[in-house]
């Protein structure tokens, strides 16, 4: 080499090395699964509930943007929802279905989906969560008009959406959302009833425990001020999502839940929780989604 040639800069070298190589990059992933089942002494299953799945992806085709900016993407979401009807006969089974296929076809019709955290705006997700509620329950008032029979034909309605590792949970009624984290079980939702407002209240719980069945919210035809109780919770990697409708948690205690969960994968657990609400006595329709979130490293080109 000639005296006077000037040394490679490292910087230069490496950077110029990184491009033949890939790069690992950090996602979560979403593994959910759901079961119901009629129970022991109801002739209809009057549960619903449905796995829903969002994936927005972009392409950059050409930019003269620095190489820096040109991030592909691929932006995932997911909803998870449970309805637990009301009315008896056929009008619950009629009613939590109404109510799942009324959020799907809004949905599908909807200008966006929440798809980033950074959208995550408080006002903005209200504003979302109320629109679905308003669609649905417009759905309902106009079952109501057409069959006057079915005035207290109604559904509780729990879901989470995911947008990992974020999760917004919202609340009608008294079906639940749990989080298994670390072998511990605990419960985010607040059941809407009025054994649940006593026992805020103070009163003991074997004098509110008569009450655990009547609702203080919910979905449905003459039904006024329908209000969802939204809260949200950052999921790490291990975590479990549990949706459920009361017919697991009125027949299976939180420690029989949470054992469960620790000792079981997804789809042994999901079934072993159906079956301890039918040991339990299964005096309700039972219906369960289990949603595990798992962070894994991918390759990407630089």
């Amino acid at each position: 080499m000639p005296e006077n040639a000037p040394d490679n800069d490292p910087n230069e070298t490496k950077e110029h090395t990184r491009k033949f190589f890939l790069k690992e990059r950090i996602e979560d992933k979403i593994t959910a699964a759901g079961s119901s089942h009629v129970g022991l002494k109801r002739s209809r299953n009057e549960d619903h509930f449905v796995i829903m799945k969002r994936s927005r992806s972009s392409e950059i085709l050409d930019s003269n943007l620095p190489s820096i900016e040109l991030q592909n993407g691929r932006d995932e979401a997911y909803a998870l929802v449970v309805a637990d009807g009301i009315g008896g006969a056929e009008l619950g089974d009629v009613a939590s279905k109404l109510a799942l296929e009324t959020a799907i076809e809004a949905s599908e019709m909807a200008t966006s989906w929440l798809m980033k955290f950074r959208d995550f705006d408080a006002q903005r997700v209200q504003d979302r969560v109320d629109a679905y509620i308003e669609r649905i329950q417009e759905k309902f008032d106009d079952f109501g008009l057409d069959h006057p029979s079915a005035n207290k034909m109604g559904t509780t309605l729990t879901c989470a959406y995911i947008v990992p590792p974020h999760a917004i949970i919202v609340q009608i009624g008294d079906s639940r959302a749990y989080l298994f984290r670390d072998g511990e079980l605990k419960q985010l939702t607040r059941d809407h009833t009025v054994q649940q407002l006593l026992l805020e209240q103070g009163i003991p719980d074997e004098r509110a425990k008569k009450f655990s069945n009547v609702l203080l919210n919910s979905l449905g035809t003459s039904r006024n001020n329908v209000e969802s109780e939204i809260s949200n919770v950052e999921l790490m990697p291990g975590d479990r999502l549990v949706i459920c409708s009361d017919g697991l948690s009125d027949m299976v205690d939180d420690e029989t839940i949470g054992e469960i969960l620790r000792n079981h994968a997804l789809d042994d657990a999901l079934q072993k929780l159906i079956q301890a609400a039918l040991d339990g006595g299964g005096r309700d329709n039972i219906t369960v989604i289990l949603a595990d979130l798992t962070r894994q490293k991918t390759q990407s080109i630089e």
